[in-house]
C-alpha cells in the first residue's frame, strides 16, 4: 500500500479506534465520578432546567470561574439525544479525536512535504498515558487544548499564505478559547504570535498554497485584527451576561479568573515527566535528542518551543495551576519528538537491522507493562500484610495478566521504520490504558458510584422529606438526583444553626461524609463513598446527638 495513503488514511483510522475505544470504555465501566464530571454536569443542568444558557448557576461560580462554551456543548448532547451522562462523558475523548487531527494538520502546515511527520506527530501524542487519562475524564481541559490548536494553525498558515483564512482562524480559536477558559489561552498563543520574527524567517517554503507576509507591521496589524476577532466572540457572551447580571457579576468573574491563576499549590514540574509515559523512557526518544541543533535552526523548531517553553513557563511558575493543565504542554512535546525522530528515521532503521529484535528500545516499555501488570496481581491480595490506599483491595487484579501478555508483545514484536513503531507502542500503551480501566471499574463502580444515594435523595425529596448536606458540598447529587432547588448546605462549625435546621425540620434528613458511623445510633440510608460513607440522618437523631454533625466524635463503628 501506498504510504501516503497509509499516512493519510490508515493512521487517522487508527486514532478514530483508539479514542472510540477510550469514550466506549470510560462511558461503559465506570460511574460519573465526583469532581470534574459532577460538577460540570451539575452546572450544566443548573442551566438546562432553569433555561438559563448565558449565565452559570451559583453553584458552579462557587466552584471557580467558569465560561461558558463547555457547558453549551453539553446542552448540545441533550438537546440531540436526550438528558444523560453518557454524551457529556463522551465529549472528551471526541475532542481528544479533534485535537489529535489538529496536531497532524498543524505538523503538516509546519512542515510541508515531510510526509508521515504529521502522522507520527499525532500518534505520539495519542500514546501519552497522562493525557489518555485526563481526556477520558469529561471537562472543559481538552476544549481548551483544540481551541490553543486551531490558534496556533491560523498563525502557521497566516504566515505562510498571507491570506484571510488564518486570521480567521486564529480569532476563531481565540475566541472559543475565551468562553472556554477566560484569557489563559493568551499565555499559549501570544507568545508564538508575538515571537513571529524568531521562528518565520527559518521556515522552509516547500508547497506553500500563498506569499508569507514579507512586512512586519503588516503580520502585527493582521494578528490584531485576529485577537479583535477573537474579543467580539467572546463579547457576543459577555456583554448579554453582563446585562442579566449586572457589572459586580462580571467583576467577579474577572477576580476568580484571576485568582485561578494567582490561588493554588504551585506548578510541580516532576510531574511533566510521569505525565509523558512512555516516551519519556522510549529508547529512539533519548537518541533523536542529537538532533536538537537541528530543531534550533529550524522554524517550525523554534515554533514549537516558544511555544512550549511559554505553556511550561505559566505552569510552573504561576501557582494556581493544576495536574490538568500539563495536558497543555502534550502537542507541543509530541511534535518536537515527532520532528527530532523523523531526522533519525534512517539511522533507526539500520539499528533495527543489527540488533536483536528484543534489543530494539521497546523491552524498555515492555519491563514497565509487565511491572505495572505484577504489581495489578499482587497488590490486592496484599492488603493484610502491608500499608495501601483503601481502594488498592478492590482492583481486579486477574487484569494484570493481560498487561504481562501486552508487555511480552511490546518486548518483542516491532517493525523497522520508527513511525510504525511508534503507531504500535501507541496501541500497546492505550490497551494497557484500558485494562487499567477494566481493573480499577469494581471500586470505581462501588466507591465512586453517587447515584445510589442521589436516588435516595431523589426519593426523599419526592416524599416531601426536607434534605440538607453538612459540609463541603461537591455538587455531588445535582445531576444524579436532578435537583430542580438547591440543596440546603448546613456549615458543621455551626451548632445552632446544624441543631436549628434539624428541629424546624420533624421528620427530615441530614447528609454528611463520614469515615464511620456511630456507635448506637441508626442511620436512615448509608453509601460507601470514595473509602468513606454518605450518610443520611434522621433529624430526630441529630437533634438529640448533635455531636455527629459538629463537635468531638463519639466511637465509631465500621457499617460493613
Amino acid at each position: 500500500m501506498n504510504q501516503r495513503i497509509i499516512f493519510l488514511v490508515g493512521f487517522p483510522a487508527l486514532w478514530i479506534v483508539l479514542w472510540g475505544l477510550l469514550g466506549a470504555v470510560s462511558v461503559g465501566m465506570r460511574p460519573v465520578l465526583p469532581g470534574f464530571e459532577l460538577t460540570a454536569l451539575a452546572g450544566a443542568w443548573d442551566m438546562w432546567q432553569r433555561g438559563a444558557f448565558l449565565v452559570p448557576g451559583n453553584q458552579v461560580d462557587a466552584a471557580g470561574a467558569v465560561f461558558p462554551l463547555y457547558l453549551w456543548l453539553i446542552h448540545g448532547t441533550w438537546s440531540l439525544f436526550g438528558v444523560s451522562d453518557v454524551w457529556p462523558r463522551l465529549l472528551s475523548p471526541a475532542l481528544g479525536l479533534g485535537s489529535t487531527f489538529m496536531i497532524a494538520a498543524l505538523c503538516r502546515a509546519i512542515w510541508p512535504g515531510w510526509s508521515g511527520l504529521g502522522a507520527l506527530g499525532a500518534t505520539l501524542a495519542s500514546g501519552v498515558i497522562g493525557w489518555l487519562l485526563l481526556a477520558s475524564v469529561a471537562g472543559a481541559q481538552v476544549l481548551l487544548m483544540l481551541c490553543i490548536l486551531v490558534a496556533l494553525y491560523g498563525v502557521m498558515i497566516g504566515w505562510r499564505r498571507g491570506t484571510w483564512d488564518g486570521i480567521v482562524l486564529t480569532g476563531l480559536g481565540l475566541g472559543l478559547g475565551f468562553l472556554t477558559a477566560g484569557p489563559s489561552i493568551l499565555a499559549h498563543v501570544l507568545p508564538v504570535a508575538l515571537l513571529t520574527p524568531i521562528w518565520a524567517p527559518a521556515l522552509g517554503w516547500a508547497h506553500a498554497d500563498g506569499a508569507p507576509v514579507s512586512d512586519w507591521r503588516h503580520w502585527y496589524a493582521r494578528f490584531a485584527i485576529s485577537f479583535v476577532i477573537g474579543i467580539a466572540i467572546f463579547a457576543a457572551w459577555l456583554v448579554p451576561y453582563g446585562m442579566e447580571t449586572g457589572v459586580s457579576a462580571v467583576t467577579s468573574l474577572a477576580l476568580t479568573s484571576l485568582n485561578a491563576v494567582a490561588d493554588g499549590t504551585g506548578g510541580r514540574a516532576y510531574l511533566l515527566a510521569l505525565f509523558l509515559l512512555p516516551w519519556i523512557i522510549w529508547p529512539p526518544a533519548w537518541r533523536a535528542l542529537g538532533g536538537l541543533w537541528s530543531l534550533l535552526k529550524d522554524g517550525g523548531g523554534r515554533f514549537c518551543l516558544i511555544w512550549l517553553l511559554s505553556s511550561v513557563v505559566v505552569y510552573a511558575v504561576m501557582p494556581g495551576r493544576q495536574l490538568l493543565d500539563i495536558a497543555l504542554l502534550v502537542p507541543a512535546v509530541a511534535m518536537i519528538a515527532a520532528y527530532l525522530l523523523y531526522l533519525r528515521i534512517d539511522p533507526e532503521m539500520a539499528r533495527q537491522e543489527t540488533e536483536r529484535r528484543f534489543g530494539n528500545g521497546e523491552a524498555v516499555l515492555g519491563l514497565l507493562v509487565a511491572l505495572m501488570g505484577l504489581v495489578l496481581i499482587v497488590a490486592p491480595l496484599a492488603g493484610g500484610l502491608v500499608f495501601l490506599p483503601w481502594w488498592v483491595e478492590g482492583l481486579s487484579g486477574s487484569w494484570g495478566f493481560v498487561l504481562i501478555a501486552i508487555a511480552a508483545l511490546m518486548a518483542y514484536a516491532a517493525p523497522r521504520m520508527v513511525i510504525f513503531r511508534a503507531a504500535l507502542v501507541t496501541s500497546q500503551m492505550t490497551l494497557a490504558v484500558l485494562v487499567g480501566m477494566l481493573a480499577a471499574s469494581p471500586v470505581m463502580n462501588t466507591q465512586a458510584n453517587v447515584h445510589p444515594a442521589a436516588m435516595h435523595l431523589r426519593q426523599a425529596l419526592g416524599q416531601d422529606i426536607a434534605v440538607a448536606f453538612a459540609g463541603p458540598y461537591g455538587y455531588q447529587f445535582d445531576f444524579p438526583a436532578r435537583l430542580e432547588q438547591p440543596l440546603d448546605v448546613l456549615d458543621p462549625e455551626d451548632s445552632i444553626g446544624v441543631v436549628a435546621w434539624a428541629a424546624g425540620h420533624e421528620g427530615g434528613q441530614i447528609a454528611l461524609i463520614m469515615d464511620q458511623l456511630f456507635m448506637g445510633a441508626k442511620p436512615s440510608a448509608v453509601f460507601p463513598y470514595l473509602g468513606q460513607y454518605i450518610v443520611f440522618w434522621p433529624t430526630e437523631i441529630i437533634a438529640e446527638q448533635p455531636g455527629i454533625v459538629v463537635g468531638p466524635k463519639a466511637p465509631t463503628s465500621d457499617p460493613g
